[in-house]
């Protein structure tokens, strides 16, 4: 409004001071930097119209419910009109997508719509034609990533985009959330025997209450490569459960109480290491204990 005063005054200034020139030019400055330039008795009337500003569509995304392996979460775009893609990452994931794709999350998506195209004989754009969805939608983090880790920071984020230019035509929206951590188990466990066979062990375990525990094993010398690696056996067994939670868990390996398990299908004449701890979504609630025997000779 400012403005539009400034200008009528300078209209005004221009007509009752120089009225008796006879050349009377009128300059208008516009926000692009051009000047426009007017003969005064051109000029029949001013008029100021405001200028109609297009708003860009948003995104907003929250989360409707987090445990330690899971979360639900909510995407609501500001109409029906437009496509979006949407992904969940950890925050170290996240942190090397920054480092490795220049910043932008775009780039890494697009590397990966192409590494699918790639495989599929596809077009990069057909992928990412299959993975954008439009409107208010739910979604589950277990359709991207298996099982989340407790006590652990995700990001999802979105943003539209127009299939056919691959232009995004929203900025990209985050939402950070962290898993809540396991509670740590009072169960008391202990390898009580095992007994060899050739190519099995029967595993007497107690157990003091009914909260889950994994009795599983890996061969020594892989187990002791592990430990060397990872600097101390309970960090060589918590990247046990790490790497096995990402691919589903220990499913029928998981027991409750005291259980004489059977561990099957093992080679012959080889020492293994067999462990019994506490398991919970994806993380180990007790103390771990450790036996080792060798598996008899055909």
């Amino acid at each position: 409004m400012k403005k539009i005063f400034t200008l009528i005054a300078a209209a005004i200034f221009a007509t009752t001071t120089f009225a008796q020139e006879d050349r009377i030019r009128v300059r208008v400055h516009t926000n692009d930097g051009k000047i426009s330039g007017f003969m005064l008795s051109d000029i029949d009337s001013l008029t100021f119209a405001k200028k109609q500003v297009v708003q860009k569509e948003t995104l907003t995304i929250k989360t409707n419910e987090v445990t330690p392996t899971s979360a639900s979460y909510t995407i609501t775009p500001s109409s029906d009109d437009f496509k979006y893609y949407q992904f969940i990452v950890s925050q170290s994931t996240y942190d090397l997508i920054m480092s490795q794709y220049s910043g932008s999350l775009f780039n890494h998506d697009k590397a990966w719509w192409e590494a699918q195209a790639e495989y599929s004989g596809a077009t990069w754009k057909d992928i990412l034609k299959q993975q954008v969805t439009s409107g208010t939608q739910t979604f589950e983090s277990a359709s991207i990533i298996s099982s989340l880790k407790p006590k652990t920071r995700y990001c999802v984020y979105a943003y539209g985009i127009d299939t056919e230019t691959a232009e995004m035509t929203t900025d990209i929206v985050e939402y950070w959330f962290e898993t809540p951590d396991v509670a740590m188990s009072d169960n008391v466990l202990e390898i009580v025997s095992v007994t060899p066979e050739v190519y099995a062990f029967t595993v007497n375990v107690t157990a003091t209450n009914n909260d889950p525990y994994v009795v599983t094993y890996q061969r020594a010398s892989s187990f002791n490569n592990l430990v060397a690696q990872e600097g101390s056996e309970e960090a060589a067994i918590d990247k046990m459960i790490d790497v096995q939670t990402s691919y589903g868990g220990y499913g029928s390996m998981v027991h409750n109480g005291s259980q004489t398990v059977r561990l099957e299908n093992l080679d012959s004449n080889t020492e293994y290491v067999i462990l019994a701890f506490g398991y919970d979504s994806g993380k180990r609630t007790t103390e771990y204990k450790k036996y080792l025997s060798t598996t008899d000779e055909p």
